[in-house]
């Protein structure tokens, strides 16, 4: 069941009615009761945007002038 499925029979509300998140938030937090806290969700597997594998820092510039010196000596 897709996420908007959810919320339209959870709630009773078509998500075409609304135009911005924060009244898709009012209308959640009338039916919890609860004002709706943001938090950081992080997750130490999947830092750097989703990627994985860490990231390594390269001057290409200097690799390419060693590669060229390299072939031409």
């Amino acid at each position: 069941m897709s996420k908007t499925l959810y919320f339209e029979r959870k709630y009773k509300q078509n998500i075409d009615n609304f135009n911005l998140t924060t009244e898709i938030d009012s209308v959640i937090e009338k039916n919890t009761g609860k004002k709706l806290k943001l938090i950081k969700k992080s997750s130490p597997v999947l830092s750097r945007g989703g990627c994985i594998f860490k990231i390594k820092d390269y001057d290409l510039e200097n690799r390419i002038e060693k590669a060229i010196n390299r072939y031409s000596e």
